[in-house]
């Protein structure tokens, strides 16, 4: 067989290749890939977890912005897929053997290398090589100390001025060091400690209560306007459009989240007041789920899940994490509450079979993720 005649046969199986992996990419990929969709959705707004406090308070249906369907999110995965693999059938007919020579080794390497589990306990990062631009503050560093540290120190005087250059400062991130001054065998410390705590407490508690009214009044009266609105009267229609365009409370709901999350992952209050507060977090959730779902972040969905885990209203904690595994199954938030839940709750066939869609997806998993799946392996 002569020269010519290898190339011709060796042209024709890559263009032949080549037709194959697109016509898997356009046609069979996209469809495998958004398939389970449909069953996610299913799980998140079906019998299992059929309970008032999950539906919309004007509908027995939960928002379709949030639960993506066929017109949207399916469209543009399905989209990004055709892309991918249309650029690549591209370079397989352009350029033969080699380019899938190059795409058969890469996808070996990946088979190999990063389908095993991770273990990092003999990583060492080395930083012998940094050369620092600017020499440190040695003078100050010296004094620089943290205040659980700080906290032994004997001599009352260096820790009450210790106790007044950290309450000089930003101290809502920082209660709960100023807890344990509280127990300082120096009674004038304890006393600034005391004082502190309590007055960003009781601020923290009318602020919370204030801006929670106005959310919920905000929000009823939407409701008020969109029943009024039904009826179908053009006034009634531009009042309830005019109000809803923007939501000016959606963003007073946001920062009361963050707020609050702030300061309850601190352990600052009782247990009954923490589990208050996270049950507030939840309803402040639920309000913008219903009103304005695409304001909730994955943020607000791993601080949810967090706090309601921390203070063991898994039911309304369940809620949460399919939320935001079918607002978010391609983001670490999507699959970290569900692990967070089933680690929870000891259960391990559900806790093993999130961690292999982990493991499946394209996600990549955080250093805390990592630690609760060595752990409850």
């Amino acid at each position: 067989m002569n020269t010519e005649m290898i190339m011709l046969i060796i042209l024709l199986a890559n263009t032949m290749f080549s037709i194959i992996y697109l016509l898997y990419g356009v046609f069979i990929r996209p469809r495998l890939k958004t398939v389970r969709r449909p069953v996610i959705k299913a799980m998140a707004v079906g019998s299992e977890f059929d309970d008032d406090e999950y539906k919309t308070s004007y509908a027995d249906e939960v928002p379709d912005l949030m639960l993506p369907g066929e017109d949207d999110e399916d469209i543009f995965i399905k989209k990004k897929i055709r892309r991918k693999y249309v650029m690549t059938a591209i370079v397989f007919f352009l350029f033969p053997v080699g380019s899938e020579l190059i795409y058969f080794l890469s996808w070996l390497f990946r088979i190999i290398f990063f389908r095993r589990a991770v273990d990092l306990e003999d990583v060492v990062f080395d930083k012998s090589k940094k050369r620092p631009h600017h020499r440190g503050d040695e003078e100050r560093e010296r004094n620089l100390v943290p205040l659980e540290e700080a906290l032994a120190v004997t001599d009352a005087q260096n820790l009450r001025n210790l106790m007044i250059n950290v309450l000089k400062g930003e101290t809502g991130e920082t209660l709960r060091s100023i807890v344990q001054a509280l127990n300082s065998d120096d009674s004038e410390t304890a006393h600034y400690a005391a004082s502190v705590l309590s007055d960003e407490l009781n601020d923290f508690r009318s602020n919370v209560q204030t801006v929670y009214n106005y959310i919920e009044e905000k929000a009823a009266e939407e409701e008020e306007l969109k029943e009024n609105a039904k009826s179908g009267d053009k006034e009634n229609v531009d009042r309830y459009e005019e109000y809803i365009n923007p939501r000016e409370y959606i963003p007073y709901a946001s920062a009361l989240i963050k707020y609050i999350a702030t300061f309850i992952f601190q352990h600052v209050f009782t247990e009954m007041e923490e589990k208050t507060y996270a049950r507030m977090l939840s309803d402040v959730g639920d309000i913008m789920f219903e009103h304005e779902p695409e304001s909730l972040l994955n943020v607000h969905y791993a601080w949810i899940n967090d706090a309601l885990l921390q203070t063991d209203e898994l039911e309304r904690c369940e809620k949460w994490v399919f939320r935001a595994y079918t607002a978010y199954p391609d983001d670490m938030v999507g699959y970290t509450g569900r692990i967070k839940l089933h680690f929870k709750r000891n259960e391990r066939e559900e806790f093993l079979k999130v961690m292999h869609d982990l493991e499946e997806s394209d996600v990549v998993i955080d250093r805390e993720t990592l630690e609760l799946i060595r752990a409850f392996r």
